[in-house]
């Protein structure tokens, strides 16, 4: 058959050569090893505000990876979000730090920023006198878990600030739009 308008067809056993779908609508994936990542993602919707010292859940995802072969599959782990600080009194002084977790397990852990601006009462007014580190940024961590076991898992990605000293009552916050993201690798 050179070229066949065919309406509807049943076929019971089809072996293709060469095949060419314009659009596909899948219902049960059954690919080898179910080789297809699958990417997970959640985006804020709202400003985060940290407290001193209190690790504050910016983005989690949930959900169980698939089994190949009996064996969960690496799963990258990844984020895109931004911070500023905003002066509270005379003194501001504090870190940022960051954290991936799975579970109550953290992966990793690390200072995001640091700032420190020192004000003088001058005739009333006040003026900075020392300053140093960025009020505002962004971070892209990025984990690879090889862990390996099937069963369900929550991912999180958590910032707590630290203030010096008591003077400071510094306020770091995450904008809305902080995205997290879990990419489940396929082999």
């Amino acid at each position: 058959i050179d070229d066949a308008v065919i309406t509807s067809a049943k076929i019971n056993n089809l072996a293709v050569t060469q095949g060419k779908i314009a659009n596909l609508a899948v219902d049960t994936l059954k690919i080898a090893n179910q080789a297809v990542n699958v990417i997970r993602t959640t985006t804020t919707t709202t400003a985060t505000t940290l407290n001193h010292n209190v690790w504050t859940t910016v983005g989690s995802i949930s959900f169980t990876p698939a089994s190949v072969g009996g064996v969960a599959q690496p799963i990258s782990i990844k984020s895109y979000l931004s911070y500023s600080a905003e002066v509270g009194g005379s003194t501001y002084i504090g870190k940022l730090y960051l954290r991936v977790r799975r579970g109550s397990t953290t992966l990793s852990e690390f200072q995001v920023g640091e700032y420190f601006e020192l004000a003088a009462n001058i005739g009333g007014g006040f003026f900075v006198t020392q300053f140093k580190g960025l009020a505002f940024g962004s971070v892209t961590p990025i984990y690879l878990d090889t862990n390996t076991t099937v069963s369900s898992r929550t991912y999180t990605i958590q910032c707590k600030y630290v203030e010096y000293d008591l003077k400071s009552n510094p306020r770091w916050q995450i904008p809305a739009g902080a995205i997290m993201e879990c990419v489940e690798v396929k082999r």
